[in-house]
């Protein structure tokens, strides 16, 4: 593995590949999603020490296994007759979410002046995060 990452493989893309093989598809996609849900109030807690690189850690870990689970994911339960339309259409909404989520906290910041507020901006209020 180290020669791997070494060459700029992400952890993340090589821990889902190998596991995918050996365990039904869709558990794996909900556990290495679940990484970012868990590493994002890490980071935004504002602790100090370690805190910041497991939160990290988990960001990468989720962001280096997910178009290559999604990619597996489409070819197995869509088939190759339509993988080509069914993944266009599944990386458009990936980046058009990127792009959306990027200007919204943009513009919180904007009105806010701080981006402390960003996550009691969304659906779900973390009160704990905001203080």
């Amino acid at each position: 593995m180290p020669l791997l990452t070494d060459r700029g493989v992400p952890r993340g893309l090589i821990a889902a590949g190998y596991r995918v093989d050996r365990i039904f598809a869709p558990c794996i996609v909900l556990v290495f999603l679940l990484f970012p849900v868990a590493g994002n109030p890490i980071l935004a807690s504002g602790v100090s020490g370690s805190g910041p690189v497991a939160g990290t850690g988990q960001l990468g870990t989720g962001i280096g296994a997910e178009i290559d689970l999604m990619l597996f994911v489409i070819s197995r339960y869509f088939g190759m007759g339509f993988f080509g339309a069914v993944d266009g259409f599944t990386f458009a909404f990936l980046l058009i979410g990127s792009a959306v989520s990027a200007s919204t906290l943009g513009w919180v910041f904007h009105i806010a002046q701080s981006r402390t507020p960003a996550p009691c901006r969304s659906r779900f209020c973390w009160r704990p995060l905001a203080s």
